[in-house]
């Protein structure tokens, strides 16, 4: 498996893009600048597959109704952020929806499985992608390095947000790596030791 952590505007959200041995794409969280996504899947030969949504706030989905129709590609998105979707979709002026639902253990199928873990906190619907292959974990904006997602937004709910990292995300092996949704790469180790905001699985209600 290969992994390219774009940042994209507007605000420099991380665009994932995983490829496979047979040059097959998976594009976790297109927050904007199509034009960029597509340069880089048409110098790499790129079979785009599908487009994952961590969570529908418009840092992260800018670019996937470009991507969605150039591609002819499903976007998956949880049910619990569809609101929160509409209403970026309507704040940039483009027509996004979800075109598959994503549910809590639900696996899907790449070269390596990609596993949903439902994270609500942050949003209603938000989603981190767990790939045991490449003790890898996706957070979106649910755990960043030495800090966690905000909570003060619409369907943003505090308790929600520490219980999905305590008892959902510290689960994961010590190595795991962290790729968040902006900033630079962690492990669920780290944080358990050093994030202030979540101390360990210690604090698993």
């Amino acid at each position: 498996m290969k992994l390219n952590i774009m940042p994209l505007p507007p605000i420099g959200a991380n665009c994932y893009l995983l490829s496979d041995s047979q040059n097959r794409l998976t594009i976790i969280d297109p927050g904007g600048e199509p034009e960029t996504v597509i340069k880089y899947i048409e110098a790499n030969k790129l079979i785009p597959l599908q487009i994952l949504f961590t969570h529908g706030h418009f840092d992260h989905i800018g670019a996937a109704e470009e991507l969605k129709a150039k591609y002819n590609i499903p976007i998956f998105m949880h049910d619990g952020d569809t609101p929160v979707l509409a209403h970026s979709a309507k704040a940039l002026g483009l027509d996004i929806k979800a075109t598959n639902s994503l549910n809590d253990r639900q696996v899907i199928k790449f070269e390596a499985e990609i596993h949903v873990i439902h994270t609500p906190g942050h949003s209603t619907g938000g989603v981190c992608f767990y790939i045991p292959d490449m003790k890898a974990v996706f957070t979106g904006d649910t755990l960043f390095e030495r800090s966690v997602g905000r909570t003060d937004l619409p369907h943003g709910d505090p308790k929600a947000l520490v219980d999905s990292i305590a008892n959902k995300l510290y689960k994961l092996d010590d190595d795991t790596i962290v790729y968040p949704g902006h900033g630079d790469k962690t492990t669920i180790g780290e944080e358990k030791r050093l994030n202030p905001f979540v101390r360990g699985a210690a604090n698993a209600r």
